[in-house]
């Protein structure tokens, strides 16, 4: 975590926070913020220093996000999420570290904000279904003072991190990101060796879709499709020669991620970041948990024996987003595959199963490496300038991945006792959907490498607008 002066100058370190969720700083130089998934709220000096948690996790896989300070200086609204239903939700914590106050079970960053005339009362604010809400809040008591109601439709939010689209400031100016104008905006489509549009397949103008990814028998399309809102998704198949798409997941909150059995019978996806079940293909029949709770688990890939998922979990600490090999069968243990200071991510299981190819940050940039199962340490570089999303031709003979500069690259490898890699050549340029090591693909190639499945912005691609409210809080009804 670092500052720098309004009016320039060089950046001061403050202290560590190796993947922050937000802070806020009080005028007596205090600055509260959370420092990465699966950390408690801490405090620091804003000259620097060593931090102290003022907030303590109640189960392991809980997370506290996004404080922001009340008019005394020293209590702040967080969010806490994945808890207990009793503890879920808008929170108000003390930089003395006393026992948290539940105020809301809503999962949304919030804020405060005085009210003229309203008697030491002021506005809590955060976010509901897509819409910005409003309730009065008494800062002194830490209590709600009346009930809540809305003040604008269609706010945005990040639909893992709870991150709502607002902002308002002390001098009666609310602003706000429209999340409807952003979620219908893609499709998929088949591009051709060369890049060239074959044409579009699957559902449009009904919600974000996601992670495209063929059947073994390259006769079903499995992806993510999010709601308007983008604030809930389930896993959909698409009948490639019907085109009639099919919900397969019914589930609350997100559903997403899935990927195939080798035989095509089963799929395998995350709800909510935390679980992993498997479930028939088609939809029927129970879900059957292999994981429960964690942070962030995303399943990559089945391996081609069915022996073991590889998924990517965000752990606290320094190890970032680590690998992990689920057993499919049995007690379901995981299995570390790698764990490191860094972020490894987007990993494929080889076709013969000897090899996993993954996208880590070891190196200060993503770069895609080849490494042997189980990991020996040794590996090979495939991206000599930057690269993520990786994955293999059926028959072994060909890597893809994308480059820094969003270019769709084809790697010529041989494997066997040992591994070989070619260089890379650039095929067409892709949409930048996703951000480095999400764990999330663009593209799925054909079983012989010569078409591409890819997601393909549609319409205007302009960031959507943000609106702008001077002296908002004179409209609303007293």
């Amino acid at each position: 975590m670092k500052k720098i002066a309004l009016s320039g100058g060089p950046a001061q370190t403050i202290c560590d926070a190796p993947d922050g969720r937000g802070g806020t700083w009080n005028s007596d130089g205090v600055i509260v913020f959370s420092g990465g998934l699966g950390s408690g709220i801490a405090k620091v000096s804003a000259a620097g220093g060593v931090p102290a948690m003022v907030t303590k996790l109640v189960k392991s896989d809980e997370l506290h996000r996004y404080p922001r300070f009340l008019p005394d200086n020293k209590h702040f609204l967080y969010l806490v999420d994945m808890s207990t239903p009793e503890t879920n939700g808008i929170t108000v914590g003390s930089v003395d570290g006393s026992p948290p106050v539940h105020i809301l079970s809503d999962s949304s960053s919030s804020s405060y904000v005085s009210m003229d005339g309203s008697e030491g009362n002021g506005l809590l604010l955060f976010r509901r279904e897509g819409t910005l809400m409003g309730v009065p809040f008494d800062p002194r008591r830490l209590q709600i003072a009346g009930e809540a109601f809305p003040i604008a439709e269609g706010v945005g939010t990040s639909a893992n991190s709870q991150n709502a689209a607002f902002s308002a400031s002390e001098n009666g100016i609310l602003a706000y990101g429209n999340g409807l104008l952003t979620a219908s905006g893609n499709e998929m489509a088949w591009l051709d060796r060369t890049g060239k549009r074959l044409g579009a397949v699957g559902p449009q103008g009904q919600g974000r879709i996601g992670n495209p990814l063929l059947s073994p028998d390259q006769k079903e399309i499995l992806f993510n499709l999010f709601n308007v809102a983008g604030d809930s998704s389930d896993v959909w198949l698409l009948d490639v020669a019907r085109g009639v798409p099919s919900r397969s997941t019914f589930r609350t909150g997100i559903s997403a991620d899935g990927i195939w059995s080798p035989d095509g019978n089963s799929i395998v996806f995350q709800s909510n970041f935390t679980a992993i079940y498997r479930k028939a293909a088609n939809g029927t029949g129970k879900e059957e948990p292999l994981l429960m709770g964690g942070i962030n688990n995303r399943p990559l890939d089945w391996s081609r024996d069915g022996k073991f998922v590889v998924y990517m979990s965000s752990n606290s600490g320094a190890t970032g987003s680590s690998l992990w090999l689920l057993p499919v069968e049995g007690d379901h243990k995981p299995i570390a595959y790698l764990q490191t200071s860094f972020n490894e991510a987007d990993a494929q299981f080889s076709p013969d199963g000897k090899w996993m190819v993954y996208a880590s940050n070891e190196s200060g940039q993503a770069q895609v490496y080849v490494q042997a199962i189980p990991a020996s340490g040794a590996k090979w570089q495939i991206s000599p300038a930057g690269g993520t999303q990786p994955r293999w031709r059926r028959d072994g003979k060909e890597l893809f991945y994308i480059s820094s500069d969003q270019k769709l690259m084809a790697v010529p490898v041989k494997s066997g006792a040992g591994f070989e890699a070619g260089a890379p050549q650039p095929l067409f340029g892709l949409d930048p959907i996703y951000p480095p090591l999400s764990g999330r693909f663009v593209y799925e190639p054909t079983a012989d490498g010569q078409r591409f499945l890819v997601l393909a912005s549609v319409g205007d691609t302009a960031a959507p607008p943000i609106s702008v409210v001077v002296n908002w809080q004179a409209g609303l009804k007293k």
